[in-house]
């Protein structure tokens, strides 16, 4: 591990996600709240999704703006609590880098439409309060569905990942999920040694994570 740690790699075949720096003998107590967070979502939303589908009375541009966002919700956690939960609970600490790339881009795309469509239900309430007599002439259905559809083609294209030059990244690193701030400050930074990673104040247990020189 200290090996790896301190060779430079250009895009290396898998990151090791380090866990919760200096708990890792209480990784099985603290995955339950976030077991437990994962699970009300997943109930939450889906139950949200399934209401507003069987319930007529509720086809309205404000619960499908709701639905949009219950969608968000899931893939946002769906992309991240999966491997957190597998490094608490089996230790499974590898992650290919494609898939760190992905887990990245989906984090950063998902959390910027849910932004948008926060958005589209201000301008949704909006219509409702100034023009409450031509809201449903306004806002239809198809109108409601190419915002939703802008919303996530702009942040799509807006986070498409543009060419990247060779950076020499350290392979392991504080955390439990893969971001954007710890790549790039890895690309930046010299890996520490195994004399600095031993001394106080040289691991960096921020939410960037990563270890400096």
């Amino acid at each position: 591990m200290s090996h790896s740690n301190t060779t430079d790699f250009t895009n290396p075949s898998t990151f090791i996600l380090l866990g919760i720096p200096g708990l890792e003998a209480a990784h099985a107590w603290i995955s339950i709240p976030f077991c437990a967070m994962y699970t009300i979502t997943l109930l939450g939303n889906f139950t949200i999704l399934f209401i507003v589908k069987t319930e007529p009375r509720l086809h309205e541009p404000m619960y499908y703006f709701l639905c949009m966002l219950a969608v968000t919700n899931l893939v946002l956690y769906t992309s991240t609590m999966p491997k957190m939960l597998s490094i608490f609970w089996f230790n499974s600490r590898e992650i290919d880098f494609s898939v760190c790339l992905t887990q990245m881009y989906f984090i950063h795309c998902f959390s910027a439409t849910e932004s948008g469509i926060f958005v589209a239900r201000a301008l949704d309430r909006y219509v409702a309060i100034c023009g409450l007599l031509r809201h449903s002439t306004i806002l239809t259905n198809p109108l409601v569905a190419k915002i939703g559809l802008d919303v996530v083609v702009c942040c799509v294209i807006l986070h498409l990942p543009p060419p990247q030059p060779g950076l020499p990244l350290p392979r392991g690193w504080d955390g439990t999920c893969c971001s954007l701030a710890r790549t790039l400050q890895g690309g930046c930074s010299r890996p520490a040694s195994p004399e600095q990673r031993g001394k106080p104040g040289n691991r960096v247990k921020s939410a960037v994570g990563w270890e400096q020189g």
